[in-house]
C-alpha cells in the first residue's frame, strides 16, 4: 500500500505538469518571423514608401517591396543582400552599397 502512495506522488504532479504544459503550448499564438525596423523607417520601407514614378532623378531610392529583407546577409553583406533569378536573368541586391532608380549608386545621405 505504501507504494502505491509513493506512486501517486509521482505521478500525480508529473501528470498536472503534463497537462499544464499543454493547455500552455495550446494558447501560445501563432507568429510570423519576418520581422522589420518599422520606426524609424529602414532604407527599404523609405524607397517603397516614397518612390517617385513620375519624375525620378539621382536621388530618389531604386523601388523595393520587400520591408524584411533587411534581415538576410550573415558574412556576405552587413545590411543584407538578396540574389536570385528573374526570367533567367540572374539579379543581386546588396544594401550596402544601395542604388538608385537609375541603378545607379545612391548618392550620400550623410
Amino acid at each position: 500500500r505504501s507504494w502505491t502512495r509513493a506512486l501517486i506522488a509521482i505521478v500525480v504532479p508529473m501528470a498536472f505538469q503534463i497537462i499544464a504544459t499543454g493547455l500552455f503550448l495550446i494558447c501560445i499564438p501563432i507568429v510570423s518571423a519576418h520581422g522589420y525596423l518599422k520606426m524609424p523607417r529602414s532604407r527599404n520601407l523609405v524607397a517603397y514608401q516614397d518612390k517617385n514614378d513620375e519624375m525620378p532623378d539621382k536621388n530618389d531610392p531604386k523601388p523595393e517591396d520587400c520591408p524584411h529583407c533587411l534581415n538576410r546577409g550573415g558574412n556576405l553583406a552587413q545590411c543584407g543582400i538578396l540574389f536570385g533569378t528573374h526570367e533567367g536573368e540572374p539579379w543581386e541586391r546588396n544594401y550596402d552599397k544601395p542604388l538608385n532608380i537609375r541603378n545607379g549608386p545612391m548618392p550620400s545621405n550623410l
